[in-house]
C-alpha cells in the first residue's frame, strides 16, 4: 500500500474537519470586524451586514446545489426509457435478421415486413419521447426523417413518429411526400447538417422564434398562409407568440450516419436521415447532455434503417411505394452528405 493511501483520513473525518475549519473561519470574520472598526455602532452594523451576506451566499449555494441535484435526478430517472429503447432496437435487429423476405417473396410479404419494422421504429421513438418529457416537463415529439433524391434534388420525408404525434400528423406527412413538399435546401437545420463546411452532426435550437436563420417548409405544411420558407421578422413574435404556426419552439436534430473509420470501407460519411426531438416550449433542452442522448439513438438506428431502405427499394422495384391514403411516391434511395448528380449525397 502506498504511503499516501496508508495515512489517508476517512471521508467522514475529512468532512468534519472541513466544516470545523469553515465555521472557525466564519467566526474569525467577527474578529476582523473588531480590528477594522473601533466604534461600537460601526461594529454592530458591519456584523449585521456580515451575517446577512453570509445568509444570502449560503442560500445561493443551496439553491444551485439543489438545481444541479434535481437535474441529475432527472437524468437518473430516464434510465428505464433508455433501456427499453435499447431492448426494442435489439428486437428490431433480431426480427430483421430472422424474418427478412427471401428472394422471390410476394409484395404482401415485403409490405408486412416493412410495416412491422416501421412500427418497431415508432416504439423506439415512443421511449425517446418519454425520455424528454421526463427531462423537460413539456410535451415533446420525436421522429425519424429520411432523405431521397428526385431529378438531382434532395428531399426528406418522415418515416416514423412517436405514437402520439403520428396519429395527428400521418395524413399531413403523406401529403407532403406526394407533393415533394420538403426540399432539403429550403430547410435550414437539415441543409446545415449536410453542408460540407459544417463540422457538427447535430442541430440545436432552444428558441426557434429568435433564430432569424431558421427556415422550414413545415410552415406552409401546418399553415398554408405562410410562405414555403423563412420566418417573418421576429418582432411579430415579440408581440404575439401565439402567431407562431409550428407546434414546436425548440428542437434537436441528429444525423443518422456512418462516418469513416479504421475498419470502414467508405471514405466518406453516408447520411440516411435525421432523428428529431421537438418541444412545444422554449429553453428546455441542455445541449451538453441532451444532444448525446439523441445522437446515441441515431447511431443505433443506422444499420436497421439501412436494411429497411434496402427492403423499401426492393418494394419500389415491384411497385411504387404506397402511402396510407393509397397514393404513390417515387423510388426513394438512401442519400448521403452533399448533393451530387447521382441519387446519393456523400461527404
Amino acid at each position: 500500500m502506498p504511503d499516501e493511501q496508508k495515512f489517508r483520513l476517512p471521508f467522514w473525518l475529512r468532512m468534519a474537519l472541513e466544516w470545523a475549519a469553515g465555521i472557525a473561519a466564519w467566526f474569525g470574520g467577527f474578529e476582523l470586524i473588531k480590528l477594522l472598526f473601533s466604534e461600537l455602532n460601526a461594529r454592530l452594523l458591519s456584523a449585521q451586514l456580515y451575517i446577512i451576506a453570509t445568509a444570502v451566499a449560503l442560500a445561493a449555494v443551496i439553491a444551485v446545489r439543489e438545481w444541479r441535484t434535481s437535474r441529475k435526478e432527472k437524468y437518473a430517472n430516464i434510465t428505464g426509457y433508455v433501456e427499453q429503447a435499447s431492448h426494442v432496437l435489439r428486437e428490431l435487429q433480431t426480427y430483421m435478421t430472422d424474418n427478412a423476405p427471401s428472394e422471390g417473396a410476394s409484395e404482401r410479404e415485403f409490405s408486412e415486413f416493412f410495416e412491422i419494422c416501421k412500427s418497431k421504429v415508432s416504439l423506439v421513438l415512443d421511449q425517446l419521447s418519454l425520455t424528454f418529457v421526463s427531462l423537460t416537463g413539456t410535451k415533446c415529439r420525436t421522429s425519424v426523417k429520411l432523405i431521397y433524391d428526385r431529378s438531382g434534388e434532395t428531399y426528406y420525408y418522415t418515416l416514423a413518429r412517436d405514437k402520439g404525434s403520428d396519429q395527428k400528423c400521418r395524413e399531413m406527412d403523406n401529403r407532403r411526400i406526394e407533393q415533394n413538399h420538403d426540399p432539403l435546401k429550403k430547410n435550414s437545420p437539415f441543409s446545415l447538417l449536410l453542408d460540407d463546411t459544417n463540422s457538427t452532426w447535430h442541430y440545436f435550437a432552444n428558441n426557434l422564434l429568435e433564430d432569424e436563420r431558421f427556415s422550414s417548409t413545415s410552415f406552409s405544411a401546418y399553415d398554408p398562409k405562410w410562405g414555403q420558407t423563412g420566418v417573418p421578422p421576429k418582432r411579430r413574435f415579440r408581440q404575439n407568440v401565439d402567431a407562431w404556426p409550428l407546434p414546436y419552439r425548440s428542437t434537436i436534430a441528429c444525423t443518422i450516419c456512418q462516418s469513416p473509420g479504421p475498419f470502414v470501407s467508405s471514405p466518406k460519411t453516408v447520411v440516411l436521415g435525421f432523428v428529431t426531438v421537438d418541444s412545444e416550449s422554449r429553453g428546455v433542452f441542455t445541449e451538453r447532455w441532451d444532444v448525446p442522448l439523441v445522437a446515441a439513438l441515431a447511431n443505433a438506428l443506422y444499420h436497421p434503417l439501412k436494411r429497411l431502405l434496402e427492403i423499401q427499394n426492393q418494394m419500389n422495384q415491384m411497385t411504387p411505394l404506397k402511402t396510407q391514403n393509397g397514393s404513390t411516391v417515387e423510388h426513394i434511395p438512401q442519400a448521403s452528405r452533399l448533393a451530387l448528380p447521382s441519387s446519393e449525397v456523400t461527404k
